[in-house]
């Protein structure tokens, strides 16, 4: 409708410029014309002298006059085509008025629709601004609902961290553990296998210890009457068995040759050191501390000399009546382990003395 109206005043103001082009061109040549005879009458009257000056300027006069008229003809043409596209512009005029007519009446019905259109959108926006009303309480609700959630999964994440702490804690110290385990499975194995093998050395020993009491009891029903006579003693300390010998029963005073009566005596303990087996078989010699005599000193120089060779003559004597010789071990040791006190002459006898000393092997 306004686009219409504007057509409408633009085609007005068109034929109005229309107009006043046409009259100014229409009228404007006859009013210079008449200025121009006026201004010819005044020439005439202040001098006739100019006449043929003035015809001059009457023919150019003439000529313009004849300009005048074509071009009034032209714009007489132009305004007859003027008020044709007039007539024309009046026909569109009264058509844009009968459309006018139509689309006032659109209008008006676009107006009814537009009114029945806000009504429908007032109850429309009450019912939107009601249900934005309940999901504006829904949300809140669910934003508490957030916060809860929120606070709740922070715990359960703290929580969470606690766990992985501990479950890093539980994981170190079930390696530790598994560490302990092994470490102690590998000594339990290394116990049982030590403990088996200490049995097996127990059982072993015992039955050294078993061979070695009953060669005790045979030595001792052997040398019955040296024990009698306290000349030989027969000993046990832990697992050593010893025999010992005072030096007058196998030797002469001063000397390392073994007599008839040692001879005989150490056979019959001979045969029963060849009946072990897995010992250590010591011959170890001792003196007192008196010097020697002077035939002595020409032969073994001192008393560790004598106590080395009478342990290695009786260690001689065994190899030779069938003791494996590398079981024996002969030594002596002076008069630096006495076991009584030199100053009587009872002690002295005790320290002169050789032993025979039986070792279980380990």
């Amino acid at each position: 409708m306004m686009r219409k109206n504007s057509v409408i005043i633009l085609l007005a103001i068109i034929l109005a410029c229309a107009i006043g082009y046409i009259l100014y061109f229409h009228f404007g040549p006859y009013k210079r014309v008449s200025e121009k005879s006026q201004h010819l009458g005044e020439k005439i009257e202040t001098s006739k002298g100019l006449e043929s000056k003035m015809n001059e300027e009457i023919s150019q006069l003439k000529t313009t006059l004849t300009e005048v008229e074509n071009e009034l003809v032209k714009k007489t043409i132009l305004i007859e085509s003027l008020q044709t596209k007039m007539e024309g512009l009046r026909g569109t005029i009264s058509k844009l008025e009968t459309e006018k007519e139509t689309v006032v009446t659109a209008a008006d019905q676009l107006r009814k629709e537009l009114e029945e259109s806000k009504n429908r959108l007032t109850a429309l926006s009450q019912e939107i601004q009601r249900q934005k009303d309940d999901y504006q309480q829904k949300i809140q609700s669910v934003q508490g609902q957030v916060v809860q959630r929120n606070r709740d999964i922070e715990n359960l994440r703290n929580k969470a961290g606690q766990l992985r702490q501990t479950i890093a804690t539980i994981e170190e110290e079930k390696r530790a553990l598994n560490q302990e385990t092994s470490k102690l499975k590998r000594n339990l194995q290394e116990t049982r296998s030590n403990l088996q093998m200490f049995s097996q050395e127990i059982e072993a020993r015992e039955k050294k210890l078993t061979a070695m009491e009953q060669t005790r009891q045979a030595l001792v029903e052997q040398l019955k009457e040296e024990i009698q006579q306290k000349e030989v003693r027969i000993s046990t300390l832990e697992e050593k068995l010893t025999v010992q010998f005072v030096d007058k029963i196998l030797f002469n005073p001063g000397n390392a040759r073994i007599t008839d009566q040692g001879r005989e005596i150490l056979k019959r303990v001979a045969e029963e050191l060849t009946k072990l087996s897995g010992v250590e078989i010591r011959v170890d010699g001792h003196t007192d501390d008196q010097p020697l005599s002077k035939d002595a000193r020409a032969v073994y120089i001192d008393n560790l000399g004598l106590s080395v060779a009478r342990a290695a003559a009786v260690a001689r004597i065994l190899r030779t009546k069938g003791v494996e010789p590398k079981k024996l071990f002969a030594a002596g040791y002076s008069m630096y382990r006495p076991l009584a006190s030199n100053i009587t002459t009872e002690g002295q006898q005790q320290n002169r003395r050789v032993e025979i000393v039986l070792v279980p092997l380990r």
